[in-house]
């Protein structure tokens, strides 16, 4: 869960933070389209959402893999090394489209004014999203990446769906969510399970104080 959370957290709010600022910089005609498009797969049920990727990562079924093995590349997307990145696929393609619109509005919300002096003293585009827009946004990237951890710590719909098809090589304790699961519902054992279920909570609490602390610093300097 540790290495999931190290590759899915940077990997999102790059992205996420990536396609606001081309939102914002877009012509007006094009933001709705846009805006639904990547928003469109955060409404998806996340167990929805995986059965779907499972059909996409199965070997004989998935046009992906055929097309893949077209340019004489065959990937096991269920087993190995590249399980946790088809993981990571998954939930940045789900959640990606709420962290992109969270930030657009922070953006909407800067002083016109602010860039059009920027734009004067002869700042390029490039130069003014990241000197200019993101660090005034930089509240509402911080809430992205506490909302993007915890989500983290809460992984079970996918790795559970995929490990229940039987063609991948994940455990039933796979993430502390699957091991509360299995502990609770197939061993019978609940104080186990109670208790993973408060460590979970813990862990969720000290990161939600330690991104809140370091977002107040941040804005008081």
């Amino acid at each position: 869960m540790l290495l999931y959370g190290a590759i899915y957290v940077p990997l999102l709010i790059a992205l996420a933070a990536l396609f606001a600022l081309l939102l914002d910089s877009a012509l007006t005609g094009f933001r709705r389209t846009f805006q639904t498009v990547l928003f469109l797969p955060h409404i998806v049920p996340g167990l929805i959402a995986s059965i779907v990727w499972l059909y996409l990562y199965t070997p004989g079924l998935s046009p992906v893999i055929d097309g893949l093995e077209v340019f004489g590349l065959e990937i096991d997307f269920l087993n190995g090394a590249a399980t946790l990145f088809s993981l990571v696929n998954i939930a940045v393609w789900s959640n990606l489209g709420f962290n992109v619109v969270l930030i657009f509005v922070a953006l909407q919300a800067i002083p016109r004014s602010t860039i059009e002096a920027a734009k004067l003293d002869g700042a390029s585009e490039g130069l003014i999203a990241f000197r200019v827009k993101l660090p005034q946004v930089f509240p509402a990237v911080m809430v992205a990446t506490l909302f993007t951890m915890i989500g983290s710590l809460q992984l079970f719909t996918e790795p559970f769906i995929i490990q229940s098809s039987g063609l991948s090589d994940v455990s039933s304790t796979w993430t502390p969510n699957m091991l509360a699961y299995t502990a609770a519902f197939q061993s019978n054992d609940y104080h186990y399970a109670a208790t993973v279920s408060v460590l979970i909570a813990l862990l969720a609490g000290v990161l939600s104080f330690t991104v809140t602390k370091l977002s107040n610093r941040r804005a008081l300097r």
